[in-house]
């Protein structure tokens, strides 16, 4: 869980901007905090008895680690998404399953482009309620309310017409006549063939690490972590490299990027 947090934090610092990881940091910092205190108030599990809740419910060291290690999945997981959302854009997903589940693709698309174009028409919406006294900023439960399932009733107009202009504009290029097209724009190279072995091959390293139960830590009853062993060292080895892997990609190509520069 560190190596994951520590490899998606590294890349989020070198790829975005401050006020955007500003942005990111400023929801996952109270989930990781949220998730560790709830843990333990729900989670009465473990020998290490720490103390009494006002309830008489008992506080476990094993049930704060746990929680410290979930709350560490949960950002981990979101952090990683958050790469992914800026890094695959709808023409990589188009490429990636279009051959194989053309309608699958055509749907993820008009998800990934509709869900901004949503974000950006609510915002516009309420400047322009806003405009005329009826923003949701108001004064009074029951004005937000109001003021709020005024901007829901025009969003989901307009969300209605803008699916019909995009079932007429498909109609009208002859969608689903017959059978489609494909056009991409990327190609495979050395490149990516050495990523794809580069994968397999520590993807491999860290599953024989798993079976082997030589990175396994148990919680329950009570907290036991692992002995030090080859395997385990390789498997924490083998995802450090994984995991580092969109770091190294980025470094690669700024060097390349900066020699470029100097050349010209």
């Amino acid at each position: 869980i560190i190596i994951s947090l520590f490899s998606a934090l590294v890349f989020l610092l070198i790829s975005f901007s401050g006020k955007k990881l500003a942005h990111i940091l400023y929801f996952i910092i109270p989930t990781f905090m949220i998730a560790i205190a709830l843990n333990p108030m729900f989670n009465h599990r473990g020998e290490t008895i720490l103390c009494y809740l006002p309830g008489g419910n008992p506080l476990t060291k094993e049930s704060i680690l746990y929680g410290i290690a979930a709350a560490g999945m949960i950002c981990a997981v979101m952090l990683h998404f958050s790469s992914f959302n800026s890094i695959i854009s709808s023409e990589k997903t188009v490429y990636i399953v279009g051959k194989l589940t053309p309608s699958l693709a055509l749907v993820l698309s008009m998800i990934m482009k509709f869900i901004p174009q949503l974000s950006r028409q609510v915002r516009k919406i309420a400047n322009s309620q806003k405009c005329i006294g009826k923003g949701l900023d108001e004064k009074g439960i029951i004005n937000k309310i109001r003021n709020g399932l005024a901007v829901l009733s025009v969003l989901t107009t307009w969300s209605i017409e803008n699916s019909v202009h995009t079932a007429d504009n498909m109609k009208s290029r002859g969608f689903g006549l017959c059978k489609r097209s494909h056009y991409n724009i990327f190609s495979l190279n050395g490149r990516d063939i050495f990523s794809i072995v580069y994968i397999i091959l520590l993807s491999a390293i860290v599953i024989a690490a798993g079976k082997s139960s030589a990175i396994e830590i148990a919680y329950f009853p009570k907290c036991i972590f692992p002995k030090v062993s080859i395997i385990g060292m390789a498997g924490y080895i083998a995802y450090f490299l994984l995991a580092m892997l969109p770091v190294f990609t980025e470094a690669v190509e700024a060097a390349k990027w900066n020699y470029s520069q100097r050349k010209i």
